[in-house]
This record gives structure tokens, C-alpha cells and sequence, in this order.
């Protein structure tokens, strides 16, 4: 497994012993666009990737409990796409954004939040999706969103969400 870490590739010797079970990537190079993945059970020729470009948000499943340290590089500001059905994208603002915060100032363009449906947000305390907007009998739970969670985006139409550069 081959993952991007600022300008330069990390390889990764996933073992059997392992806690890695799986790692899921959303690729918008399929039509529709879906999660892939990479299991640690199956060979490279079976895996639905087994490379990560730099700034990819992933979601790993482990078999337990670990603690895991990576470079954290600087990044230039920029934008996520945001295309009309979904898309996933990592929050880059700020710790403790309300979300009404985040869509009034990081969405492009014009700031119109009615470009976006609804978005839910991975918690890996409760190991489900928090959720915001229309999304239904689902209750509203997302309170405010940090750096780097794992956002699932519901598009109404063509936008982008813009992110201020980042020094660690």
C-alpha cells in the first residue's frame, strides 16, 4: 500500500498481524461515483486501489486497537469539489466550526448553502454518521465539525468548498 505524505510516497507492510483491516477511499473515477477498497485479507490484484494521492480522506477499519503517527504536511489553500449527487471531502477549517459557519464562509461560490442538500460526518466515538440538512426522519447531531473529519456531501448542485492553507 502506497500512500502520499506531503511530496513523497510512504509504503506500507500490512501484515496479518496487522490492526488494518480495511481501508476505504470515495472515487468519484466510477460512474456512479462509490467507496473502494483495500482489504488486508486479499491480494493486490484483487484491491480497489493500492495507491492514496497526497490529501485523499480515507476511513480505515481496524481489527484493534492502535495508535497511529504520520507526517503532517503543509498544504496550499484550495478547494474541494463538490458535484450535483455525492461527494467526500476532508473539513480543513477550523476545530469547532458550527455548520452553519462553515457553509456561510468556506462554500464557493456565493456562499449559497442551498447547493448543498445535506452532509453527514464520520464519529468514531459513536462509530456512525452524524448528519446536517435535509436528510429526512434523521436528526440533526452534527454540533460543529473539527480539521480533518471525513465529511459525506449530498450535492444539490455544482459548488466547491474552499480551505485556507495549512502550517502544522
Amino acid at each position: 500500500m502506497t500512500i502520499a505524505l506531503g511530496k513523497r510516497a510512504v509504503t506500507f507492510g500490512i501484515t496479518a498481524q496487522s490492526p488494518i483491516d480495511a481501508i476505504f477511499m470515495w472515487s468519484e473515477a466510477v460512474t456512479p461515483a462509490t467507496w473502494i477498497s483495500w482489504r488486508s485479507a486479499l491480494p493486490d490484484s484483487l484491491q480497489g486501489f493500492t495507491v492514496v494521492q497526497q490529501n485523499t480522506p480515507l476511513m480505515v477499519s481496524l481489527n484493534a486497537a492502535t495508535d497511529y503517527t504520520t507526517e503532517l504536511g503543509a498544504f496550499q489553500s484550495g478547494q474541494w469539489g463538490i458535484f450535483v449527487g455525492r461527494s467526500v471531502m476532508a473539513y480543513l477549517g477550523q476545530d469547532g466550526t458550527s455548520v452553519t459557519d462553515a457553509l456561510a464562509t468556506e462554500l464557493v461560490p456565493f456562499q449559497d448553502p442551498s447547493l448543498i442538500g445535506a452532509f453527514f460526518r464520520y464519529n468514531n466515538s459513536s462509530q456512525n454518521w452524524d448528519s446536517y440538512g435535509d436528510v429526512g426522519i434523521v436528526i440533526e447531531s452534527i454540533g460543529t465539525l473539527n480539521r480533518f473529519d471525513l465529511v459525506f456531501i449530498e450535492g444539490n448542485g455544482l459548488t466547491s468548498w474552499g480551505y485556507d492553507a495549512f502550517m502544522p
